[in-house]
């Protein structure tokens, strides 16, 4: 049996991990975001050996301001993209914009997805809560 769902509300289910700034890049004017294994970037410019040692200086003197973004060779492809709403930079406590953290989608073949035990508890609570909105004793 075949269904699709339209989801009227932002939903996240996580699976528990959190990807930092050193794991993507962002395209803030598309609101994209492309997750990247970080071993594999730092793998592609190991014949690179200027472009590697900025990553490293970048990371150790910026941990929160940059993404992947400028060290990112063509032939390194995402492990998945995803849009996104909103930013995801905030102003850190020193003032600057930096780039948050970000929940891990659970994910099956690269694609978030929606479980089926999550679908059935929100049917659950859309249930109840009909049943008390409609239930004039309970008013």
């Amino acid at each position: 049996m075949d269904c699709s769902l339209e989801i009227l509300s932002p939903t996240h289910i996580g699976n528990g991990n959190k990807l930092n700034n050193w794991n993507y890049s962002y395209d803030e004017k598309q609101k994209i975001l492309k997750v990247y294994d970080f071993d594999k970037v730092v793998q592609s410019l190991k014949d690179d050996k200027q472009r590697l040692s900025q990553l490293i200086s970048s990371i150790k003197r910026n941990p929160h301001y940059q993404d992947l973004t400028n060290f990112l060779k063509p032939d390194i492809k995402p492990l998945y993209t995803l849009n996104v709403s909103g930013s995801l930079k905030r102003r850190g406590k020193d003032g600057n914009l930096e780039f948050k953290e970000v929940w891990e989608f659970i994910k099956v073949n690269s694609n978030p997805y929606i479980p089926g035990s999550e679908i059935k508890g929100a049917i659950r609570t859309a249930i109840l809560y009909h049943m008390i909105k409609n239930n004039e004793s309970l008013k």
